[in-house]
């Protein structure tokens, strides 16, 4: 019964404070229970399982019992998520103990009373806004934007892949052999990992994204002409230019956060990147680093990071619509500093993990259009549902002229 009861302190932190992600809600959890005999993994996939089928028990729950706080909720969606997906233990015993505890009555009947292919009420119409929602588990909102972006079709693999635990993707810095284990992509020198059992030789690899890769080898990249990147978030971008460009030549980083910031100098650390000079600035800083123009420039704004949709359970709920404009301002932002330190035949690099069209093409059309001094050579949003497998989106501009 004690691991349902942590289950339910972990679940209760995530949904009550946005500064709780699941896997610090989980470590702070276990840090301070003395019973050192409970299994991490077993409060890991109570959680799990209440998150990745939130809105569908929510609904459930509130059906039966009316609006709950959260604290009851979170009693009630631990004994669904276990009757159904962890089968932990026979229900009937925490069930009735958690109908007490979150004064949910007849818990344990209301539970057995749904089958599981039958979770989602019979009164929604299929393949509305509302039904995909609570199928994929999904915010609404998210549905509908991509509905009204992608179409119907699209948003429907879009959110039957974002169900689905993301592939990983490596490349090798040095020779390797990717005969066992994994199997090659459609970008050349990028491998995905098919044998979980394998083991990753970190001397010689580096995590990638198929869509990265794609997009850096259409940069027309000189970096003695010079190069420096711009990025608020922890990205891989360090690895793939580590495979792009001479271990000699320099080149700077700027972290517009400190948390980027020290991810960076951990990333350079351990790996020996000594041609990378690290700086911890804002965007509206540049200025106070670059001292010329250089012929590539890499910006990695901040963004909604739907990529992360896939990887953790409790993510949807970080996701705030409201957020987006403000968000898109910034990338805006962003993209305006940097463009001031490219030389005149350079290259200004926009990349973003995410398929919010309006975190990526609508914001390189409105600044081609107000800078006509740039002007776009390459673009591309790679969806997790195609064959690169990525949440991703690039635009590579042309600085023509000075502005």
């Amino acid at each position: 019964m004690k691991r349902f009861i942590l289950a339910h302190t972990v679940l209760l932190h995530i949904l009550d404070e946005e500064k709780y992600t699941f896997s610090l809600a989980l470590s702070n959890a276990l840090k301070q229970e003395k019973n050192k005999t409970i299994n991490r993994h077993d409060i890991s996939a109570l959680v799990g399982a209440s998150l990745r089928h939130y809105y569908v028990f929510k609904e459930r729950l509130n059906r039966e019992y009316g609006e709950l706080n959260n604290d009851r909720l979170a009693y009630g969606l631990i004994a669904m998520a276990n009757a159904y997906f962890v089968r932990m233990v026979d229900s009937q015993k925490v069930n009735d103990e958690f109908a007490r505890l979150g004064e949910l009555e007849n818990l344990n009947q209301f539970v057995s009373s749904i089958a599981v292919d039958k979770l989602i009420p019979e009164d929604y119409v299929p393949d509305s806004v509302e039904f995909l929602s609570l199928r994929f588990n999904t915010p609404m909102w998210l549905v509908k934007m991509w509905k009204k972006h992608y179409g119907d079709s699209l948003t429907y693999r879009l959110l039957k892949t974002n169900s689905k635990t993301p592939a990983r993707f490596y490349i090798a810095h040095e020779d390797y052999d990717f005969s066992n284990g994994f199997a090659p992509t459609k970008v050349e020198g990028v491998y995905k990992l098919v044998d979980k059992q394998v083991q990753i030789d970190k001397e010689k690899l580096y995590p990638t994204v198929p869509g990265i890769n794609y997009a850096l080898n259409q940069v027309d990249l000189d970096p003695i002409r010079g190069l420096a990147v711009y990025s608020e978030v922890s990205h891989y971008l360090i690895y793939q230019l580590a495979t792009k460009i001479n271990k000699f030549t320099k080149y700077d980083f700027i972290a517009g956060k400190p948390v980027a910031y020290l991810e960076t100098k951990r990333i350079i650390e351990n790996a020996g990147f000594a041609n990378i000079s690290p700086f911890e600035a804002p965007v509206s800083g540049l200025i106070t680093v670059m001292s010329q123009p250089v012929h590539t420039f890499f910006v990695l704004p901040e963004n909604s990071h739907f990529a992360l949709l896939r990887e953790r359970p409790d993510f949807f709920l970080r996701i705030k619509q409201e957020a987006l404009d403000e968000i898109i301002a910034h990338q805006y932002e962003c993209l305006t500093q940097a463009s001031h330190f490219v030389e005149v035949g350079g290259q200004l690099v926009y990349m973003i993990d995410t398929i919010s069209n309006k975190e990526g093409h609508g914001i390189i059309d409105k600044f081609i259009k107000e800078n006509n001094n740039f002007s776009l050579v390459d673009e591309k949003q790679f969806f997790p549902c195609n064959s690169f497998e990525s949440t991703f989106y690039y635009a590579i501009l042309k600085k023509e002229v000075d502005g």
